[in-house]
């Protein structure tokens, strides 16, 4: 499908007027998003300081961040044809002196025109809420003032709010929207319940505001047709403003053959095409993600080197087609 090829640091530098570049493709809404997640490589769920792959140390400069986020920002766009990704926040990293360096991130983006997803992930995988709601409004606030004039910029309130029953999660929204009514709504994105797993039985309380779903290949079906009907049926009335924020399969796979009967494989063009279908947009998991100091099979961009020396190649080629045809580029 193509040689795979490595990506050089660019001498760009980030935006910190709050105004954000021309978006890659002008587009808006949830269809636009030809997203990947830049991830933590402990998976974002991290009690402490965030530090996205290939940003290895929380003593980087702001120069520093913005060196490495040149390189990793640039291979999204030129190997990927990515035009946003999804980043994690936390409240040590927006409250710490940390910040101030890791910022440098988003203003990156902002300087390529990108749209970011900025997600707020718990301390811990078992919590699924904040620890304090007041640190985390602090938290939020940090954010929110520094980038709420820019249209470039997203709020994804709480990934994977599985702490919180339905109900709880309605309350916990309204009370965030009420906080914070300076945020556009048109750049607010709103959880499904549980761990992102059901748009359906939320959504009507926010009917102008973007939903997001998660999906994973160990959730269910193993046929096209299956996981079509499993994402749709999690969506309810609210499937033409929803991203799926997170999806991911098994990359290095042979999509020649034996698709039905597969769980990866299946997965991917069936919800490739649900996606696409849909209008939808979507985030593969992940586009930048080396747990370990390894890899993962379901990381698009392999790192090699390190630093200001990193360079990146393509994991799964093909499985790349089906999620650019999720994005509508082929």
């Amino acid at each position: 499908m193509g040689a795979e090829a490595g990506v050089e640091a660019r001498a760009e530098t980030g935006s910190t007027d709050g105004k954000g570049a021309t978006p890659i493709d002008g587009g808006t809404g949830v269809a636009s998003f030809h997203c990947v997640n830049w991830a933590d490589n402990r998976d974002n769920f991290v009690d402490g300081h965030l530090l996205l792959s290939g940003i290895v140390a929380d003593t980087d400069t702001y120069d520093g961040v913005t060196t490495k986020a040149n390189i990793v920002l640039g291979a999204f766009v030129d190997l990927i044809k990515a035009n946003s990704f999804r980043m994690p926040i936390n409240e040590p990293t927006a409250l710490d002196p940390w910040w101030n360096s890791y910022k440098a991130a988003i203003d990156v983006g902002i300087a390529k025109g990108m749209k970011v997803i900025i997600g707020f992930w718990a301390k811990d995988k078992n919590i699924g809420k904040p620890v304090d709601n007041t640190r985390w409004y602090s938290m939020w606030k940090v954010v929110i003032d520094a980038y709420v004039n820019n249209p470039l910029v997203y709020y994804d309130i709480h990934n994977e709010p599985h702490g919180f029953t339905p109900a709880q999660w309605i309350v916990q929204v309204n009370g965030w929207l009420a906080q914070f009514p300076n945020v556009p709504r048109q750049q607010i994105i709103v959880a499904g319940s549980g761990w992102d797993d059901n748009v359906g039985n939320v959504a009507s309380s926010w009917p102008d505001l973007m939903m997001e779903v998660h999906n994973y290949a160990n959730n269910g079906p193993t046929t096209i047709a299956g996981w079509n009907s499993n994402l749709l049926n999690r969506l309810g009335n609210a499937v033409s403003r929803t991203l799926v924020g997170e999806w991911a399969g098994q990359l290095n796979e042979d999509f020649t053959t034996g698709i039905d009967g597969n769980a990866d494989k299946s997965f991917i063009v069936g919800t490739a095409n649900t996606i696409h279908d849909n209008k939808m947009g979507s985030c593969w998991w992940a586009g930048a993600f080396a747990p370990s100091g390894g890899t993962s099979g379901t990381t698009l961009l392999v790192q090699s080197g390190t630093g200001n020396n990193m360079t990146f190649t393509v994991q799964g080629q093909a499985a790349l087609t089906y999620i650019q045809h999720s994005w509508g580029l082929n």
